[in-house]
């Protein structure tokens, strides 16, 4: 850009092209091109600077945007452009996946531990109630094997007559489960669902002599036992190997 002074008062310019990264010095105005209209502001060639329009000059003054990208530009007014916006919807649905699948194991996680509460309160409540009910039974009448045991429940007072009580795994709907059930003639209780289970008896002692003494835990048993070990195995619903199984034993004593 240059600035000529021919006389005190006339000048004569060139109006410069639009700097790079800043305002042009071009104006939309086709007034502002003419040599009375010089650009504000501007040295001049003998010296001094040239400060905007005469006095009498009402047409205002518009900047011409830069096409280079400056203070000035209409790329500063243009808004994301295609790449920037895929590029942003790419990384929030990265986020929103991510968030999706830690909300998920979490629920899943929760359920789980809902399932495994509910079974093992259920398991305990089994384990209380036969325990109670044994102490209660009548020592004359008992009948067990490895699936089943029932016996005769005295009543709270001598007036009140004993009633039949029979525990027993009953195979489930689903395949290798099963259930615990209580029977009496007041109705049916199920406690907690297992993979199976086995119950074993042992014998009092020997009133007799001659009999020889049994140590050990038996199958079957047709008389109230000493004691009675329940053994049942458990396994998670999610589980999918054997190494998830686990297993509960509960050894009674009873006399």
């Amino acid at each position: 850009m240059k600035i000529s002074r021919g006389g005190e008062n006339s000048f004569a310019h060139v109006v410069p092209s639009p700097s790079r990264g800043g305002l042009g010095w071009g104006w939309f105005s086709a007034q502002h091109r003419t040599e009375n209209h010089p650009p504000p502001n501007l040295p001049l060639e003998g010296g001094g600077t040239k400060t905007g329009c005469s006095a009498a000059c009402n047409v205002p003054l518009s900047p011409s945007p830069s096409p280079s990208g400056g203070e000035g530009s209409l790329r500063g007014t243009l808004g994301m452009t295609l790449i920037e916006l895929i590029v942003g919807l790419a990384i929030a649905s990265l986020m929103t996946i991510t968030g999706w699948r830690a909300i998920d194991g979490l629920q899943a996680a929760r359920d789980q531990t809902v399932a495994d509460s509910a079974r093992w309160q259920g398991l305990d409540t089994f384990f209380a109630t036969l325990e109670a009910d044994l102490r209660r039974a009548d020592l004359n009448v008992f009948r067990g094997d490895a699936n089943s045991l029932s016996f005769k429940l005295l009543g709270n007072t001598a007036a009140e007559p004993a009633t039949e009580i029979r525990y027993t795994l009953v195979a489930g709907d689903v395949p290798n489960s099963s259930f615990i059930r209580r029977d009496s003639p007041n109705g049916s209780l199920t406690f907690a669902a297992v993979k199976n289970g086995v119950f074993t008896y042992r014998r009092p002692p020997e009133t007799d002599p001659a009999k020889p003494a049994v140590t050990g835990f038996e199958s079957a048993i047709d008389r109230y036992p000493r004691a009675v070990q329940i053994e049942l195995i458990l396994q998670s619903a999610s589980a999918t190997t054997a190494d998830a199984e686990r297993s509960v034993s509960r050894l009674m004593v009873l006399r």
